[in-house]
């Protein structure tokens, strides 16, 4: 897989898409929660936040195929997210660093999940300051 410098993660409790792309390519990985259940549900009246409790197994796997990216976008329409976020701060605090921001992203196709994360890199990358490599 080529290293694009940019990445967008798209998680719910089921799966996470990874992908790392730039300008003109991107490429995609897909992590399954195998243990997920099928359908979030809470009754009324019931104890607890009705938010699914995350498999560290499942977010350590993604963090693995986060390692060796630079610059990463996370959404996702649900919890999930932010339990991705914290695992990071925790687990990982180098992939943490990494983290640009965490957004809010209901369920787009691939394409618009690519755009959006293209879109929010220009932004972020006008407003960075680039380092300049000297060949020797």
């Amino acid at each position: 897989m080529t290293h694009h410098g940019h990445a967008v993660v798209w998680i719910d409790h089921r799966m996470a898409k990874i992908f790392e792309f730039s300008r003109d390519d991107a490429e995609k990985r897909t992590v399954n929660h195998l243990h997920a259940s099928k359908q979030i549900r809470r009754k009324a009246a019931s104890t607890g936040s009705g938010h699914i409790e995350e498999d560290s197994r499942y977010l350590k796997e993604i963090a693995t195929a986060l390692s060796d990216l630079p610059a990463i976008l996370i959404v996702g329409p649900g919890h999930a997210k932010w339990q991705l976020r914290a695992y990071l701060n925790v687990h990982a605090p180098k992939i943490a660093q990494g983290v640009a921001a965490v957004l809010h992203a209901d369920h787009p196709s691939d394409g618009q999940i690519v755009e959006h994360a293209r879109k929010y890199f220009l932004r972020v990358d006008r407003m960075t300051p680039q380092r300049l490599c000297q060949s020797g």
